[in-house]
Parts: C-alpha cells; sequence; structure tokens
C-alpha cells in the first residue's frame, strides 16, 4: 500500500477514535468500520489485522459501564 494512502488510513482511524470518545459513538463507530471495509476493499489484510485488533481492543470489548 503507497505511503500517502496508509498515512490517511491512519489519520481517518484516529480522527474516527476521537469522533467515538467525544463527539458521537454511533458516528465514531461507522466511521471505524467504513475504514476496516475500505482496507478488506483494496486488499490491505494485514494492515486491517492490525487495525482491527485495536478496534476489537478498544470497541468491541468495552465494557457497558464504560459507555
Amino acid at each position: 500500500m503507497p505511503g500517502d494512502v496508509m498515512s490517511r488510513v491512519i489519520i481517518n482511524y484516529a480522527e474516527s477514535f476521537f469522533v467515538y470518545y467525544y463527539v458521537d459513538k454511533q458516528k465514531g463507530k461507522r466511521q471505524l468500520q467504513d475504514t476496516l471495509k475500505f482496507l478488506k476493499k483494496i486488499g490491505a489484510e494485514d494492515f486491517r489485522k492490525t487495525l482491527k485488533m485495536q478496534y476489537d481492543k478498544r470497541i468491541i470489548r468495552e465494557k457497558p459501564n464504560e459507555r
């Protein structure tokens, strides 16, 4: 994956986490999922797995009382 695409994906992913935690959980979660879908579509599976691991760790495994 070209470096400029990777940089943009990382920035988008970070912005999505910000939106999730500080603005709107549903919108942030949707943005995160869209980024993961994009990476799958372009065949960046290794990079997707790395970001998905962070998604699972921070969003999926979040305890209900932390929301």
